[in-house]
């Protein structure tokens, strides 16, 4: 339920990013800054704890929305799909081997 849990805050996420706006040219420093809260945010959310993943998204945002828009494009649904076919495999395989015992 976790993992489902955080696939949703992932597309959560992914929305907000893709509605946001860049009102000027971001310097390297903002987009080093962006991707930084934006791999924190990535581990929270990994950890299961949501709300600072959520919380480090957003504060991501601030910084450079085009360039967390272009790296949140690396969830796109075939990357989904087959995440998802390969947890759903993997757990599967587990939870037959613990009906064998």
């Amino acid at each position: 339920m976790r993992r489902f849990t955080a696939l949703g805050m992932v597309w959560l996420a992914t929305g907000l990013l893709g509605c946001a706006t860049l009102t000027g040219a971001a310097s390297d420093e903002n987009t080093r800054k962006a991707v930084s809260r934006l791999e924190v945010g990535t581990d929270h959310l990994t950890n299961g704890r949501s709300a600072l993943a959520l919380r480090e998204f957003l504060a991501a945002e601030q910084f450079d929305p085009k360039a967390l828009r272009a790296r949140a494009e690396a969830f796109d649904r075939p990357l989904f799909k087959q995440r998802l076919a390969e947890y759903i495999g993997r757990r599967w395989t587990e939870h037959r081997k613990g009906r064998s015992c």
